[in-house]
């Protein structure tokens, strides 16, 4: 892969505010650093500018702390409230947050009214269609439904009335579908082993697309306003547009040996996570050339998805980290980390304009963020998983 380089003139910055910012946080890492070590004697207090820190990981905890600070602000000198504020003018209302959980789509009021560890509406998925792998919002003919990827097959779910339509797989097999989509009248599904199966809205038999990526673990599948399918399948993305059928089916590759996990979107690129926690950047129309790495993250990368008012702009990581990682695109990037609470990993996340909603790498909890607030930990929501089940997904339901 080609990392990707910064124009040497367009990375000079006038000396300015920034500057100032970035000396002063250097300073302060390294009065941290000498009054942990040195052990804080009366001496040298009154220097360090540092609640509590006794032990190593008190060191590390601070200088994280103080680099996600230099990461929000030294993009365009502002924070994370005002940035939101600044670009967000009809902000999107997460009414609910829905988490697939056993046999069940379990609704979350995320503002916490009344029981916060209770669900405000809970849709069951019927017997003969197993456990819930996977949920995803879509709209259909105006109605809001939202589509339970399921053990043996598909559920479609009207959002208000919860009626439910079912669509079984061809054949019994041993996993169920791990993403789904809705794309005009029909519904789509990835599945590891089968690959990508797509139903009629109407009723009917499941067809079997793309034969050639059977078994290869598809996964992450997009549909977009234009009407293109995105999805994983190994180390290559597989991008077609449904209008003209699957002859001409584009492939991007990430590279042998690696494995991608999520892809996105916008006007002239795709992005795709990798499981070696690599944000990689292709050009649409370019897709033999090798992609450009954007970010190393460091530790596994599950999934990406757009932040759900701002399609092209910001990038929710769901990462095996302490933290959810909001990356905003374009010139003078930058990442803004919203952390768990202390001793929390996480695993998967969703953000809108309201609320970021994270699950924990147990998959057992559910931590929230105000979203246009300043980062800070999270507070538990709900406890969905009980007994044998566990959270495999979830998404948030706007409006």
């Amino acid at each position: 892969m080609n990392a990707e380089s910064d124009d040497p003139k367009q990375s000079q910055q006038p000396a300015s505010a920034s500057v100032h910012l970035q000396d002063a946080v250097a300073r302060h890492v390294e009065q941290t650093v000498h009054g942990a070590v040195s052990g804080g004697g009366k001496g040298d207090s009154a220097q360090v500018p540092v609640a509590s820190i006794s032990v190593h990981d008190g060191v590390v905890k601070e200088i994280r702390q103080t680099v996600n600070m230099v990461n929000v602000l030294a993009g365009d000198l502002e924070d994370w409230p005002s940035y939101m504020a600044r670009n967000v003018s009809r902000p999107l209302r997460t009414r609910y947050v829905l988490v697939a959980c056993g046999r069940e789509i379990l609704a979350y009021d995320p503002s916490g009214a009344g029981q916060a560890t209770l669900p405000a509406k809970v849709y069951r998925l019927p017997a003969e269609m197993g456990s819930a792998r996977s949920v995803r919002v879509a709209r259909l003919d105006r109605r809001l439904v939202f589509v339970a990827g399921a053990r043996k097959g598909v559920v479609l779910f009207d959002a208000a009335s919860a009626e439910a339509w079912l669509y079984p797989f061809p054949t019994t097999t041993m996993h169920g579908a791990n993403s789904v989509a809705v794309l005009g009248h029909h519904l789509y599904a990835t599945h590891s082993d089968l690959g990508l199966l797509r139903w009629p809205v109407a009723g009917g038999d499941a067809a079997l697309l793309l034969p050639e990526i059977c078994g290869q673990g598809c996964r992450a599948l997009q549909a977009t306003a234009e009407g293109w399918l995105l999805l994983c399948a190994g180390h290559s993305v597989r991008r077609f547009n449904c209008a003209k059928g699957i002859s001409e089916v584009l492939s991007y590759s990430a590279g042998t040996g690696q494995v991608l996990t999520g892809v996105v979107e916008d006007d002239k690129h795709l992005y795709g996570t990798t499981h070696a926690g690599l944000l990689v950047r292709w050009d649409k129309e370019m897709p033999g050339m090798e992609p450009a790495i954007l970010k190393r993250l460091g530790r596994t990368l599950y999934d990406l998805a757009w932040m759900n008012s701002a399609p092209g702009r910001r990038l929710v990581l769901s990462a095996k980290d302490d933290a959810v990682h909001l990356v905003r695109l374009g010139k003078g990037a930058w990442t803004a980390q919203f952390p768990a609470p202390p001793g929390v990993t996480l695993r998967y996340a969703r953000a809108a304009d309201d609320y970021i909603v994270a699950v924990d790498s147990d998959r057992s909890r559910l931590f929230i963020w105000p979203a246009r607030e300043e980062p800070r930990p999270a507070r538990c929501l709900a406890t969905p998983a009980t007994g044998h089940a566990k959270v495999n997904d979830l998404c948030l339901l706007c409006d």
